[in-house]
């Protein structure tokens, strides 16, 4: 007595590509008056294959301000105030970032940048975003002072010949607000 009975059917069973979410985060920096710092971005690949490619990106650099890149690597793009850094296959990590400089004798804040991590496959990518500020701190430029000698009576008063030249103050935020006379 045969109680079996065989089917058979063809499945299909497709896998479709992900990938994992790269890691990100950047750090608030301070820089000078007229001095420049290093942006402090980290971002990585999580559970990285052969083949996974990281890219970064920084967008929102503020116009007027000077982006090098000669230690971090990537290429800035003025048009789109943009820096990207895409790594090659089989290096799962970046940390640093584009040396960043203010417009001269300016003390504006960029705020706001949007650094990007994206992960890919060449089929499928991910991403991840952080936020970061660059805060700068007002620097006194000096100014130019010049006197002349000057001759008189005792106990009458002398008339004293003081100059007061511009600053390289170029935003207004600067004023002479006291001349010190001592000796």
């Amino acid at each position: 007595t045969d109680n079996t009975a065989v089917t058979t059917a063809t499945l299909s069973v497709n896998v479709n590509d992900t990938i994992g979410k790269p890691t990100v985060t950047a750090q608030d920096v301070w820089v000078k008056e007229d001095g420049s710092v290093q942006l402090n971005v980290s971002a990585s690949l999580t559970n990285p294959h052969a083949g996974d490619v990281l890219t970064v990106k920084i967008a929102g650099i503020a116009s007027g301000w000077t982006v090098d890149t000669t230690a971090s690597g990537g290429t800035y793009d003025a048009a789109t105030h943009t820096w990207t850094l895409t790594l090659p296959a089989g290096v799962n990590s970046f940390t640093g970032g584009p040396i960043v400089k203010p417009p001269a004798n300016s003390d504006a804040d960029m705020t706001g940048l949007t650094v990007t991590a994206t992960a890919s496959d060449g089929t499928v990518s991910s991403s991840s975003t952080a936020t970061e500020n660059v805060y700068t701190d007002a620097v006194v430029d000096p100014v130019t002072v010049t006197a002349s000698n000057a001759v008189g009576a005792q106990d009458t008063a002398i008339g004293l010949n003081i100059s007061i030249g511009a600053s390289a103050d170029t935003d207004g935020s600067e004023h002479v607000t006291k001349v010190v006379i001592s000796g």
